[in-house]
């Protein structure tokens, strides 16, 4: 009868400590079900308030074009057209050809400075960037 009631204390005893084992697991494991469950909420969170950030500059940029000169612009290509028209020669029969857009301290308007030569011959103009106005030519000969 001893050895029974030793075996059924170690038993209970047993039985004491895996329900006290369980118990701290399951307390474990709830504890991390928590946090699983609010770190993806957390997460949800730092999209959506990076999405706003992301979408501001995007909206900004836009507007920032549609309100700058440089779509109104007549181009490079114009520019140097409308140059080599004034002077009288073709594209053809230049030996050099530039063309940059500059901004004029004096007048504050962006303009295009084009030059080229044709033979010993160096032709200079400053076009209006918008307009496209001849504001100032130079001929020069060799």
């Amino acid at each position: 009868m001893i050895k029974n009631r030793k075996f059924m204390l170690i038993a209970a005893l047993g039985l004491i400590l895996c329900l006290i084992i369980s118990v701290s697991l399951t307390a474990c494991g709830g504890g991390s079900q928590e946090a699983a469950t609010e770190e993806p909420a957390a997460e949800e969170t730092q999209p959506e308030a990076a999405e706003p950030e992301a979408t501001q500059p995007e909206e900004e940029a836009p507007a920032a074009e549609s309100g700058s000169d440089e779509q109104e612009l007549i181009g490079e290509e114009k520019a140097l057209e409308i140059a080599l028209k004034d002077a009288g020669i073709k594209q053809d029969d230049t030996t050099f050809s530039k063309v940059e857009l500059d901004y004029d301290d004096d007048t504050g308007r962006q303009e295009y400075e084009v030059q080229f030569n044709v033979g010993t011959t160096e032709y200079e103009y400053n076009l209006d960037a918008i307009t496209g106005e001849i504001t100032e030519k130079d001929i020069d000969n060799d």
